[in-house]
């Protein structure tokens, strides 16, 4: 156990951010997989532009849009002034 928290001490904030980059795909799947086990799903449209398919995409492209401020306050760790550091295109 001693060992893990000496090679923990090492880790830079890119190396957090690799291994919370590596699981992106895990998370969009389970905000997703909820949606998976629906037999049915009703929109009801309010006169925004999106509906039926495209509405359900927006809206896991809008909870995967919460990760980032999540991570920061559970870490301090902020994905994108990270990813501007380490010189990584975020477009």
């Amino acid at each position: 156990m001693t060992q893990k928290a000496e090679a923990w001490k090492e880790y830079t904030a890119g190396a957090y951010l690799e291994m919370l980059i590596q699981k992106l795909p895990l998370m969009a799947a389970q905000v997703a997989e909820p949606l998976s086990q629906a037999n049915d799903i009703t929109f009801v449209s309010t006169g925004g532009s999106d509906v039926g398919a495209s509405r359900l995409t927006s809206e896991v492209v809008r909870v995967m849009g919460q990760v980032p401020p999540v991570v920061k306050s559970l870490t301090g760790i902020d994905i994108a002034d990270t990813l501007q550091k380490l010189k990584v295109p975020t477009h």
